[in-house]
């Protein structure tokens, strides 16, 4: 008990504890030793005594204190219960709102224009109803790079092939290709220079269309030459619906040859070309079984 006291506060006298130094000027040593017998009260402590006495008891429960605290005294026989810990779970990330979906987009429609509607674009295929194809493709002619539309027989051998630039304002129609049932090429015509449409061409317009024609027959050797004299009026546009599709501003073409006074009427298609054809008589009325169609689109938008 000595140790443990003088551990906490650093002082011992004899053997009695110096509450002054420890608690402070709490108890008169001169009283204490003046103090009569704690038994000479009939009544019991007397006052004087008790009252000394309980501030002594007061002073040792204040000391313990201190001790119990200073030796990590407590009540060993249960622990204190850890303090529970709540573990914290992360809300889930909010779900993203579905976007809304977009209708499907239109096709453009094309532009009205002579120069649309002689556009060819490679890879467009398409079934007529004379049960030919037509494919678009871009390659040589007679030395020329270029854009056919070529007709394919029904297992895709070639039948024949039309050839043409634009370029200086003008469709520059240059010529064809033609093949044996095999799909070799049989012969061929060139066109002059002077076989183009003007780009400028407005509806309602009549334009000469004169050319000079030089065909090669590979089978028998020879070559010939013959020239054309027609005329092109520009009909208007129009929007045509086949294959079920709705091809707007096509341009409708009257070729009018020497002939009976028979006319061709054709409609070209922007990407497409040739997308239909017929003859007419002079009275404007379709010859019968003349008119060719799209009917079917096989590749493309």
């Amino acid at each position: 008990m000595h140790v443990i006291f003088r551990l906490a506060f650093g002082k011992l006298v004899g053997s009695n504890i110096d509450y002054t130094a420890v608690l402070g000027n709490v108890v008169d040593s001169s009283r204490l030793q003046n103090t009569p017998d704690r038994f000479s009260d009939q009544k019991g402590f007397h006052p004087t005594y008790r009252k000394q006495r309980m501030k002594k008891v007061l002073c040792l429960a204040a000391a313990s204190s201190v001790l119990v605290t200073a030796c990590g005294g407590g009540n060993s026989s249960s622990p204190a219960a850890p303090t529970p810990v709540v573990a914290v779970v992360p809300a889930p990330p909010a779900t993203p709102p579905t976007p809304p979906i977009a209708p499907p987009t239109a096709p453009p429609t094309p532009t009205a224009s002579v120069a649309a509607c002689f556009e060819l674009k490679p890879g467009i295929k398409f079934l007529k109803s004379n049960d030919f194809k037509q494919l678009n493709t871009q390659e040589t002619f007679e030395g020329v790079n270029a854009f056919a539309g070529v007709e394919l027989r029904s297992d895709d051998t070639r039948s024949g092939a039309r050839y043409q630039t634009i370029s200086g304002g003008f469709v520059h129609l240059l010529g064809l290709y033609d093949y044996t049932q095999q799909g070799v090429l049989a012969g061929k015509a060139v066109y002059s220079s002077s076989a183009q449409i003007p780009l400028d061409f407005a509806p309602g317009q009549t334009v000469p269309l004169n050319y000079t024609v030089t065909s090669t027959s590979n089978a028998v050797g020879s070559t010939s030459t013959k020239n054309v004299n027609s005329s092109l009026t520009f009909v208007g546009f129009e929007n045509l619906k086949l294959g079920g599709r709705v091809f707007a501003n096509t341009c409708k073409i009257k070729l009018l040859e020497s002939v009976a006074g028979d006319a061709e009427v054709i409609w070209f298609a922007q990407g497409f070309g040739f997308i239909a054809s017929e003859t007419q008589n002079a009275q404007g009325a379709t010859v019968t079984g003349s008119r060719v169609e799209l009917v079917t689109v096989l590749a493309g938008p």
